[in-house]
């Protein structure tokens, strides 16, 4: 697995309740670009709409050797769509329904197989105290560890 993009104000700002794994459809171009490491999942999120599951917001930039012809109807944040069974998208779809949970995209990588896949997880937005206190047990941890690493020096 090679590693593309990793959202890590996903991780700093939500608590990750489940993440599951979905293909994208991407034209060639799209493609060359993300193995160009041009991609952007900052403000992406997912939203099941028609029984359809969409990736918004996910900035894919124009690969530069592109015909001009794509260069002239391309959008850099169109909606793409993700490649989940219908079972999948009607779970994925009830859940951010019923306990208001949201759907970001964490990460997109290249699998063994040479296929383009997005690591999506449904989060719930975490408060400030939270953050603050996740901050102050990494610290201990931390210091902890140094303690007992100089200790048996």
């Amino acid at each position: 697995m090679k590693l593309i993009s990793k959202n890590k104000q996903a991780y700093h700002n939500y608590e990750i309740a489940a993440t599951r794994e979905a293909g994208i459809v991407l034209a060639w171009h799209e493609v060359k670009a993300i193995r160009w490491w041009l991609v952007n999942l900052t403000d992406a999120y997912v939203r099941v709409v028609d029984g359809e599951c969409l990736v918004k917001q996910l900035e894919i930039r124009m690969y530069e050797q592109a015909s001009l012809k794509q260069l002239a109807t391309y959008e850099a944040r169109s909606d793409r769509k993700l490649l989940l069974s219908r079972r999948e998208i009607t779970k994925l779809g009830e859940r951010m329904n019923r306990t208001w949970l949201t759907c970001v995209p964490l990460e997109i990588y290249i699998t063994e197989k040479q296929r383009i896949k997005l690591k999506i997880a449904l989060v719930k937005l975490m408060r400030k105290v939270d953050k603050k206190q996740i901050l102050k047990e990494k610290q201990v941890n931390r210091e902890a560890s140094r303690a007992i690493r100089d200790y048996n020096w």
